[in-house]
């Protein structure tokens, strides 16, 4: 990020949406918004990720495509850490803050994200990494758990970039293990 410019928050997104974007927009309207953007040169050259499972509790949230995608390196081990802690994968929504795995102008797709979350409504957030956990949150408490909306909260953590270390790969299993407990608590209740 250049020293002049300034961070961009998830609350600071919904002041400056338009009015169309606020109402809830039906999931196909959301896909088609997505894949048919045409704001950067990257948008023509590849693909944005699938855009499934709008019914999810959990949203997982990386910086590019290839952070959740399942066939790359790093959403690889992302969906080995869901199936080994037991997360039933219909219940996980992937998407990332730039839509197209070239891109690197988060500020064209963040109104994606917004449109997202309000979209999805999940109940947890988990942040792959500080831009997205910045971008979410005004002030990121790295591996806590803070409310940004009625009945969603989000956990910003390390991004499997940083996964090779084995104390980063500790951590972010308790995580995971902690989000299931909560999402189980919620449906017990």
């Amino acid at each position: 990020m250049a020293a002049a410019e300034k961070p961009v928050y998830y609350n600071e997104l919904l002041n400056d949406m338009p009015q169309e974007c606020m109402l809830q927009q039906s999931h196909d309207m959301l896909r088609q918004d997505i894949q048919n953007c045409r704001l950067c040169p990257f948008a023509k050259l590849t693909k944005p990720l699938p855009l499934n499972n709008f019914d999810a509790s959990i949203m997982i949230v990386g910086e590019t495509p290839d952070d959740v995608l399942y066939d790359g390196k790093r959403g690889g081990k992302l969906g080995k850490l869901l199936v080994e802690m037991g997360i039933d994968l219909k219940d996980v929504y992937l998407t990332s803050l730039t839509k197209c795995s070239e891109s690197q102008d988060s500020a064209k797709c963040a109104h994606h994200l917004t449109g997202e979350i309000l979209t999805v409504r999940p109940s947890i957030i988990v942040c792959l990494g500080y831009k997205i956990s910045s971008t979410i949150m005004q002030q990121p408490q790295f591996g806590q758990y803070v409310q940004i909306a009625p009945y969603t909260h989000a956990l910003a953590t390390y991004s499997f970039a940083d996964a090779e270390e084995a104390i980063v790969l500790d951590t972010l299993r308790g995580q995971f293990n902690y989000i299931l407990n909560v999402l189980q608590g919620m449906r017990t209740a």
